[in-house]
């Protein structure tokens, strides 16, 4: 190889010679799955710190980059589960402007894809999915109750309502734009309509065993925030309304959740917000939301014949080991937490949601860049020379080769669940917080307040375990 290099470079084809070197190189760059693997290491050893100090890092590195936007994300979340929650908030002010700002360029955006085609999706700038949107809000909504700041709240709360609003017909449109870049092309409406091309495909589709399917762009526990917000902290009867739908609309999809159906059989019956007992939530943030990793997949190219060529594509990949519940003690009483939203289903379903789309682009990537090399190759071919020809097939083979990775960018430190708990305030204002299988253990004393909300999370133990609380009202 090293004296056709040297051959090639004498009959005057060094730039080609040099691009062949720098796509070879090239090709061993690491997927977004590898790049977070330290960070992911630390987080699921409850390392929390020293994985928010690495994100940070990467941050840093990425400031107006095309990745800025996943490893903030990361960042902001590694930041609230250390504690750190001035930086957090920060994080996720940052995050906010930059997914709002990709959002908008989305609706303004004139031009054509082309050229994203005949490049590697992970090189293209990670603009946010609908549930990362979403996510945002309920964190800021957290934290600003947290800081004891109501009004921040209700806007964050607000905001994540009309985001999973506008999810809907957002993908809607995005479908629709696919389908018709599609029908443009007939080399790639041919190719997804071969039954081999079906085939090949049908493994990328992911579901949750013993779930539900949840609709389309719907997060239950932002719901569930939502309604907690305006039954407790709510001061007319439109939010004492708003209330009980959201805890009815979550109901669909927990209805053996004992919490959620006290919550809505209450605020049915109330002729106001914030009425009964004074109360304690506890919100449990439990395992790991899905990563993604790449599977490389052989499907058929229709373009003057068919070849088989292998293209890859994420896959979603589930994280098992988790902390499946907490006990609660109080005045002698135990309670469990029950989940009220699974970030497995949430993620699934927008995956689901994006696959025809990924698939789509996939194919149509690989059409072109298989249209691009014939061209490429058939002029080197015409215009002579053995040596040229070599070079020009090199040089296409290994574009394609780096040009077909996956994008394995996602949120990895979003959680696997959300549980919760409710139960009154014992007149002491002492509660433990107990995992019996491990004998973990931690005591509380409740702060003031009517509603006190604790937060609680863990990854695979509880001996990683974060505990806050905050006064609702």
């Amino acid at each position: 190889m090293k004296a056709f290099f040297k051959g090639a470079v004498r009959a005057g084809c060094r730039p080609v010679a040099l691009c062949v070197v720098g796509l070879m190189a090239l090709s061993g760059c690491r997927t977004y799955d590898q790049q977070v693997s330290d960070i992911r290491s630390a987080y699921h050893a409850g390392r929390y710190t020293q994985a928010a100090d690495l994100a940070a890092k990467r941050v840093e590195g990425e400031r107006g980059g095309r990745d800025e936007l996943i490893w903030t994300l990361e960042a902001a979340t590694l930041m609230k589960s250390a504690g750190r929650l001035e930086e957090s908030s920060r994080a996720f002010e940052s995050a906010n402007r930059i997914y709002e700002d990709y959002a908008q360029q989305a609706k303004v955006k004139i031009g054509s894809e082309s050229l994203a085609l005949l490049t590697n999706p992970a090189k293209l700038p990670y603009t946010g999915r609908a549930y990362d949107g979403i996510m945002i809000s309920v964190y800021q909504a957290l934290e600003a109750m947290q800081k004891g700041d109501r009004d921040a709240a209700r806007v964050y709360i607000n905001r994540s309502y009309e985001r999973q609003q506008e999810a809907v017909a957002d993908h809607a449109a995005k479908i629709e734009k696919e389908s018709e870049r599609i029908k443009g092309d007939a080399n790639v409406s041919r190719t997804m309509q071969a039954p081999a091309f079906s085939a090949a495909v049908s493994s990328l589709d992911s579901s949750v065993e013993g779930l539900g399917a949840y609709a389309d762009y719907v997060n239950p526990f932002a719901v569930y925030l939502d309604g907690m917000y305006h039954w407790n902290a709510g001061v007319d009867q439109s939010d004492l309304q708003r209330a009980q739908k959201c805890f009815e609309r979550v109901l669909a999809f927990a209805p053996d959740n004992p919490y959620v159906r006290e919550d809505f059989e209450r605020a049915g019956k109330a002729a106001a917000p914030g009425q009964g007992e004074p109360v304690c939530y506890v919100l449990f943030e439990t395992g790991a939301a899905p990563s993604r990793d790449a599977v490389r997949i052989d499907i058929p190219i229709i373009v003057a014949r068919v070849s088989y060529v292998g293209i890859s594509f994420p896959k979603l990949k589930m994280h098992d080991a988790y902390v499946k519940s907490l006990t609660v003690e109080a005045d002698g009483g135990r309670r469990q937490t029950c989940r009220v939203a699974s970030m497995d289903a949430v993620v699934t379903k927008d995956f689901q949601n994006e696959l025809p789309s990924i698939i789509a682009h996939a194919t149509a990537s690989a059409v072109a860049k298989a249209v691009a090399a014939y061209a490429i190759n058939t002029a080197a071919k015409k215009s002579g020379g053995e040596g040229v020809q070599l070079l020009s097939q090199l040089a296409t083979a290994g574009y394609q080769l780096v040009m077909n990775v996956a994008d394995t960018r996602t949120w990895n430190t979003l959680p696997k669940e959300f549980q919760i708990c409710k139960l009154p305030i014992p007149a002491s204002r002492r509660i433990a917080l107990t995992s019996p299988e491990s004998g973990w253990r931690q005591e509380l004393t409740l702060n003031e307040g009517r509603v006190v909300v604790v937060w609680a999370k863990a990854v695979d133990q509880p001996n990683q375990m974060t505990v806050t609380q905050f006064t609702l009202k």
